[in-house]
């Protein structure tokens, strides 16, 4: 049997209103600590027609039996945007956004320097972001509370902090909350998602380490099993950079400087960047704003790119799946550990499905 997709449409309260299965293609890209999409095209004649809306909240599950994939919701969001085409035959296509977008509907509403609101200094990173989406989304988004606006959003659940994660410092009045969070999450030691469970409650959840499981002992991908089309090791220092210099807060000559690393290279080892951080506030957050560009520079160094295939041995969305670790063999250097990333699933109308799983160090 081929994959099976199906398509369950809500209204924007959760009242389940189509179960959408004579759709004529279906895509989904589903991406770690960012805002998911989808789009799905169906006849105008189709029944599910007239409750393609804006606002109305989607959900894709996807099996398929035959291969041992058991029905899974690969998608869940809202939709933001219908095109309708004319001509022998009618279609609408239905564009929706992952419920993370709703955290990228919301800015960090408060004055700068506020204490726990719009900065944080030596706070876990679970802590921050979790109070970053209580005091901007949640029920404590309100104006008694210090927030420009009210940004209560019904259904979002009040999100309580285990207290994990790595410190982190960082200011961030006025910036987009889902950038905000997506810094953080950078020094985070775990990543997060906005959950949805009908009808309409929203869920902040914090994941130590990854969104997934670490599965590196058993997802082994290599060329030499069939996991992987082919792999490309790449090594670039053209653009390498050793040493941060940050700029802080103020003006010419009484502008903040700090350096990163705290041991500089010297000589040939010395490569500059500069790294602008005026709305940053203190030593701290100047240095871990440092350390976060000299830690991709390092991540750039060499890197690992893969064309994941499905096989009968690994499949995603049985032996692996989003946000899950996994090992890469990668010849000279060895088994590598990855982090499933993204995925982009379709069905075409012809009943062909692609999937094409991207990793990325973590």
């Amino acid at each position: 049997m081929a994959p099976e997709y199906s398509i369950l449409v809500y209204t924007a309260g959760g009242t389940l209103t189509a179960i959408c299965t004579d759709f004529l293609s279906v895509a989904v890209n589903r991406t770690v600590n960012s805002v998911d999409v989808a789009q799905f095209d169906v006849n105008a004649v189709s029944s599910t027609a007239p409750y393609v809306v804006y606002g109305a909240i989607v959900e894709v599950y996807r099996q398929d039996i035959a291969a041992g994939i058991v029905s899974t919701r690969e998608f869940a969001g809202f939709v933001r945007g219908i095109t309708t085409t004319y001509g022998q035959t009618t279609v609408i296509t239905a564009q929706a956004v992952g419920i993370n977008a709703l955290l990228a509907d919301r800015i960090v509403a408060y004055k700068a320097g506020v204490a726990n609101r719009s900065q944080f200094t030596a706070v876990v990173a679970e802590t921050i972001m979790k109070t970053l989406y209580n005091f901007n989304l949640s029920t404590s988004a309100t104006v008694a509370n210090g927030r420009m606006l009210s940004g209560v959003l019904t259904g979002a659940a009040a999100a309580t902090s285990g207290g994990l994660g790595n410190a982190v410092s960082f200011s961030c009045a006025g910036q987009n909350l889902l950038s905000a969070l997506q810094e953080i999450q950078l020094s985070a030691g775990g990543d997060f998602a906005l959950t949805y469970t009908a009808p309409a409650t929203w869920n902040f959840v914090w994941y130590t380490g990854q969104l997934g499981t670490d599965k590196t002992a058993t997802v082994i991908l290599s060329v030499a099993t069939g996991t992987v089309a082919k792999l490309v090791i790449k090594t670039n220092r053209v653009t390498d950079t050793t040493a941060a210099v940050v700029g802080g807060q103020g003006e010419g000559s009484a502008r903040v400087i700090t350096t990163r690393p705290a041991s500089l290279p010297t000589g040939l080892d010395l490569r500059e960047t500069w790294f602008d951080a005026r709305n940053q506030k203190t030593t701290a957050e100047y240095q871990q704003l440092g350390d976060i560009a000299l830690r991709d520079a390092t991540r750039r160094r060499t890197t690992i790119q893969t064309e994941v295939l499905q096989n009968a041995a690994l499949r995603y969305g049985r032996e692996y799946f989003l946000g899950d670790l996994v090992t890469v063999y990668a010849y000279a250097a060895g088994n590598v550990t990855q982090k499933v990333n993204s995925v982009a699933l379709s069905m075409s109308a012809a009943g062909a499905e692609s999937v094409n799983v991207g990793l990325i160090s973590n």
